[in-house]
């Protein structure tokens, strides 16, 4: 079960707006004394019927393991960026290449 403070900091949301999802009934709660307790099947719930904000929620996993993934992406992203850099220079290498043949080519037909 999670509090309001918390359901806020997973949704990244302020807690009034959590209290106003509850007022309105799009959040389902228990309440435990003066305090709204909501249940993972109830956020699961709000977060199936606004996607939007299931993008903050980890819900399950670790969030080492989330580091972990995101740190692979990120190598991956930067490995992706170095080949397309090499590819880059190679190309820019054979245009500069191209040229120079092709000035040394218009000199030969001027003669």
């Amino acid at each position: 079960m999670f509090t309001v403070i918390k359901v806020s900091q997973k949704l990244g949301v302020n807690p009034e707006t959590v209290r106003r999802w509850i007022r309105a009934g799009k959040l389902q709660t228990k309440q435990e004394g003066q305090e709204h307790l909501v249940t993972e099947e109830a956020l699961e719930a709000f977060l199936r019927e606004n996607p939007k904000y299931s993008r903050f929620s980890i819900q399950t996993a670790d969030k080492e393991d989330v580091l972990f993934a995101l740190k692979q992406r990120m190598n991956s992203l930067e490995a992706i960026s170095n080949g397309l850099k090499l590819q880059q220079d190679y190309i820019q290498a054979e245009m500069t290449a191209l040229k120079r043949d092709l000035v040394e080519l218009e000199r030969s037909l001027r003669k």
